[in-house]
């Protein structure tokens, strides 16, 4: 299973990711209603990588977050 989902805009560019602890929040959240959205739950501007970037810089963003 997965643990994290990708959420993307209608031009395919990434908006955020939601976790499963996310949607956890967002099923207990009584200010949610039952029409909400992923755009709405998920965390935008998430860290992210480039394909060339070294295991060391993803390492430093795993231990921010």
């Amino acid at each position: 299973p997965y643990s994290e989902l990708f959420v993307i805009d209608d031009q395919g560019k990434l908006h955020g990711t939601i976790t499963l602890t996310d949607l956890r929040h967002a099923a207990f959240d009584p200010n949610l209603g039952d029409e909400v959205t992923a755009g709405e739950v998920a965390r935008s501007k998430p860290p992210v990588l480039y394909r060339t970037d070294n295991i060391e810089k993803a390492i430093k963003l795993m231990e921010q977050t």
